[in-house]
């Protein structure tokens, strides 16, 4: 695995994709750095950081290598301006082969007005408003699973008559996690579906956690894979939250839903 993980590594070094660098990046990363005391953690952070790296240093190569079990050393070479660095990576690998990251636990202190739900059935090709939750700036860690739905997940940011929504699903038939932002807002706001590589185990379950922070949404799924996107709604009563699933029937065991206090003034 650590192989696989080294190689995608090497490919998003060099070509300093920060996009490429995100995808291995799991919920529970942690960086630390010598200027630092403490180690910084959390997804954004540490992916923010490992960006302003590959700005910073230019002609970064590595040149050796060392593994034991999921411990990797990765010496590296590079200058700043007319100054010569050098160093080493030290990377703990996850059991899936991926590096750990987690959303920072000050989150919580942003929580308010908590909702919790348990056992809520969706029939196949349905959606299943969640009463008493919604809202543009809001919390939802939800838990389910489907035998045989191609597609189940939550909408978030819906209009009462869906003409404005932004869909987050597991899509089994393509392994992918997935945000879809084509009626996230009027016709002249970005139209894409976001979408991350992402398999369920043999009876995994769905285990997602969304943060929607006014024009921004952020997901993480089964702490192992996460997508953000942009979205535009324009309408007031775009604040329902719909669970729906496609092609199979979907059980949601748990439902936990918070308020948050916004981020994003926007």
């Amino acid at each position: 695995m650590s192989g696989t993980f080294l190689d995608a590594w090497h490919e998003a070094v060099a070509d300093k994709n920060k996009d490429a660098l995100l995808e291995l990046l799991e919920e529970e990363v942690c960086i630390g750095a010598p200027p630092y005391w403490n180690k910084l953690e959390g997804r954004p952070i540490v992916h923010h950081l490992l960006g302003l790296i590959l700005q910073t240093i230019e002609d970064f190569t590595y040149h050796r290598e060392w593994q034991q079990g999921r411990e990797l050393a990765l010496e590296f070479q590079g200058r700043v301006g007319e100054l010569n660095v050098q160093g080493i990576d030290l990377i703990t690998l996850g059991d899936d082969g991926l590096l750990r990251m987690d959303v920072p636990e000050e989150i919580k202190a942003l929580r308010y007005g908590a909702v919790k739900k348990k056992n809520i059935s969706v029939p196949s090709d349905t959606e299943v408003p969640v009463e008493s939750v919604g809202g543009n700036s809001l919390e939802l860690i939800i838990e389910m699973e489907s035998a045989r739905a191609s597609q189940f997940g939550v909408k978030v940011c819906v209009s009462p008559d869906g003409q404005e929504e932004t869909p987050i699903f597991y899509d089994a038939a393509e392994g992918k996690l997935k945000v879809d932002t084509r009626k996230s807002g009027p016709e002249d706001t970005p139209k894409t579906v976001e979408a991350a590589p992402f398999e369920l185990k043999k009876g995994e379950r769905l285990k997602l956690r969304i943060f929607v922070d006014k024009s921004v949404v952020e997901v993480f799924a089964n702490s192992r894979q996460a997508v953000m996107r942009r979205i535009y709604p324009s309408r007031a009563d775009s604040v329902g939250v719909r669970l729906f699933s496609t092609g199979g029937d979907a059980e949601v065991h748990t439902l936990e839903a918070y308020k948050i206090t916004p981020t994003n003034a926007y």
